[in-house]
């Protein structure tokens, strides 16, 4: 194998994790969001901000923190390279760009 083909075969990989790792840190900020007084629900809201290092890139962009703002921001952002939209298009231009060699099962 070509090693073009398999570093795009490996970031393809990489930015499928990451927008699924992604997908499960706001997954548990979101059943944590039911718990608890509303000091220890901020904190839960920062908690993905801080694990990601976006949180300066969230308050440059929004005043106050929300579950709606974080969600739009980790998951719809295209401003944002560590939001799941993002992630999905690099794995699908990676994709794209060595489709001749990825199997139907993939």
């Amino acid at each position: 194998m070509l090693s073009r083909v398999a570093d795009r075969i490996f970031w393809m990989s990489r930015h499928m994790e990451r927008a699924e790792s992604m997908a499960r840190i706001l997954g548990v900020t979101w059943n944590l969001m039911l718990f608890g007084s509303r000091d220890l629900q901020r904190q839960n809201l920062l908690a993905p901000l801080t694990i990601t290092g976006t949180s300066e890139a969230f308050f440059a962009q929004h005043e106050d923190l929300s579950v709606e703002k974080l969600i739009e921001f980790l998951a719809l952002d295209r401003g944002n390279p560590s939001s799941i939209v993002c992630c999905l298009a690099a794995a699908r231009e990676n994709a794209h760009a060595v489709r001749w060699r990825i199997t139907s099962e993939m």
